[in-house]
């Protein structure tokens, strides 16, 4: 279990800090940034999607390399994807709402 925690709590917080540090201050929305943190809503959105092939072949690796059960792959699939989704559609909510309130 530590095994799955210390990574998740690595990445949680790091996000925390970083979402922190970057907290109003301009964002990109042309050209190539690294940093997620600096990207506009639109291009959050934007690498969102173009990241979907990757996650979908990091998942048939994972499912051919691993020996997990299948029930317990399903439930690491089905949780990854809800989170993508729900990423998704939240910078597409906050694009929008952007957009409208920089018109």
């Amino acid at each position: 279990m530590l095994q799955i925690a210390f990574p998740v709590i690595v990445a949680v917080v790091s996000f925390l800090i970083f979402s922190k540090i970057f907290r109003g201050k301009d964002k990109t929305d042309n050209g190539f940034e690294l940093n997620y943190f600096k990207l506009s809503y639109r291009r959050k959105l934007i690498r969102n999607l173009i990241s979907t092939p990757i996650i979908i072949v990091a998942l048939i690796v994972i499912y051919f390399l691993s020996n997990w059960s299948l029930p317990v792959y399903i439930i690491f699939v089905v949780c990854l994807l809800l989170g993508f989704c729900i990423e998704a559609l939240y910078n597409y909510a906050e694009w929008k709402r952007d957009e409208e309130s920089g018109m």
